[in-house]
Parts: structure tokens; sequence; C-alpha cells
């Protein structure tokens, strides 16, 4: 993700959500994706406030050198946060916004990665991008 912010920088905008933790430790403890430096992997448990994210998202910015701005979806009652229930992105998604037209002032989702064998293609994304930015 780092390429393609650095190759967009400057022409288009990336932000990184931060939302629940798919396979916290005392929720559905189960060997996930991530490891640490020395080949752990990561174990967590579930942020229940804004400050315990934050401190979750600067821990995961920090451990992986991800350059992009990242926002947190704070959890509310009942909910994991309000992000994920909008946009079901759990546990990972890419999506694309654009502006509508100028009569609009609204932003629409002009892309949203899907899986492909249980994995995501930046190169899709990047696809996007270069053909959404050409026809401005």
């Amino acid at each position: 993700m780092n390429s393609l912010f650095a190759e967009f920088r400057g022409r288009a905008e990336f932000r990184l959500v931060y939302v629940a933790e798919a396979h916290a430790e005392d929720e559905w403890p189960i060997s996930g994706g991530r490891y640490t430096a020395d080949g752990r992997p990561v174990t967590l448990k579930q942020p229940r406030s804004a400050e315990e994210r934050i401190a979750a998202a600067v821990a995961f910015q920090r451990a992986h050198a991800i350059e992009l701005p990242i926002l947190i979806d704070p959890p509310q009652p009942g909910t994991d946060g309000a992000f994920e229930a909008a946009y079901a992105p759990w546990p990972l998604r890419f999506y694309g916004c654009e502006r509508g037209t100028a009569e609009e002032e609204q932003w629409r989702l002009g892309y949203i990665a899907t899986p492909e064998q249980c994995e995501y293609s930046l190169a899709n994304l990047r696809a996007w991008l270069i053909c959404t930015l050409a026809a401005k």
C-alpha cells in the first residue's frame, strides 16, 4: 500500500481506517495473517475505547511501517463502529471514493475491492486510480 501511496501522492488522497480486530485474543482467538518482526502471531485484545483503538492503530502503523494516514473507527455501544456498520470492511477491504458531479458535491464509492482466491489485488486498485485520474 505504501507504494501506491507514494505513486499517487498529490493526485489522490489515501486513508487507512482501523476498525475492530478481526481475531482479537479475547473474542475469536485464531492465528491470523499478521506476525511480529520475530515471526510470532500478533495477539491483541479487542480495543474497547477510542483510546485503546488509537494505541492499537499506532502500534500497527509502526510495526508495519505504514506511511498512510490512519483514522480509527471508534467503538460505539452495540457496534464495533459506525464506519464498520456502514461499509462492512471486515477484516480487510479497499475502497476508492470519487466526487460526484459539480452539482452533487457528494463523494461516492467508485471502487470496492473484492477478494480473488482469498486475496486482494492492489493492481486492481492501481488500475482504477489510473483510469479515474485520467478521466479528470
